[in-house]
This record gives structure tokens, sequence and C-alpha cells, in this order.
């Protein structure tokens, strides 16, 4: 659903400064909206560092699912390309592809004829 911000919250603390923590530690945001399509009510969301969300802004139109909970009006980004990624998430896979490429570049060459050379007869082996 396509909304018009007309309020935004954001808060890293609660009430005692306390950071907000997941269940793995990781810090996270708490994000309250009020659109014009919701008038008063306000949207609750949280978003880890580098979410798009923080930088959201007052008159923006923004994509958003909407669900409610109970008393509470929840709100999150659609999901792209069959699901969303934390930051820790594309850590690893950068990590891991790190790894990788620094594996390949430890490789030695191989004697042999040359794949790319077509008169070498083009198998590595």
């Amino acid at each position: 659903m396509k909304v018009k911000l007309t309020n935004i919250r954001v808060s890293h603390a609660n009430k005692d400064g306390q950071p907000y923590l997941d269940k793995l530690s990781r810090p996270y945001n708490r994000v309250g909206i009020q659109t014009e399509q919701h008038g008063k009510t306000w949207l609750s969301g949280f978003a880890y560092q580098d979410n798009p969300m923080l930088k959201w802004h007052v008159g923006e139109e923004v994509e958003i699912n909407v669900e409610q909970k109970g008393q509470y009006t929840n709100f999150s980004l659609p999901k792209t390309n069959g699901g969303s990624s934390s930051p820790d998430q594309w850590k690893t896979v950068n990590d891991k592809l790190d790894r990788i490429i620094a594996m390949i570049s430890d490789l030695e060459p191989v004697d042999g004829p040359d794949p790319e050379d077509p008169s070498s007869g083009g198998l590595p082996f």
C-alpha cells in the first residue's frame, strides 16, 4: 500500500536509555509513522541500521505493508526478490565471498593445454 507520511518518530532506546536489542543482541530502531491514509493512528515498525525507512521524511510517499495485530497497527517494508535480508546476512555473504576469492587467488596454475587456446585442443585435461 502506498502511503504519504505525515509524522515520523524513530527511537533506538527505551525510556531508561537502554538500547533496543533483538534476540541475538543486535541493535535496532523502533519506527512510528502516521500517514494521510491512517489519520491519527500510529503505525509501528522496526528497522536495523541501513534500513531505507530510517531515511524517510514527512511528505514522502512510501510503499509499506500494514497489519492489524490486536490494538496495534504494524507496518513493514514489502519483501523483494522472495524475502528481505538483514545487514548481518549480507555481512555473512560478503565474508564467504572474500574467503572464496582468497582461495582462488592462492591456487597455483596447472601445467597443461591452455583452455582458451584453440590450437591446444581446448581441453584443460
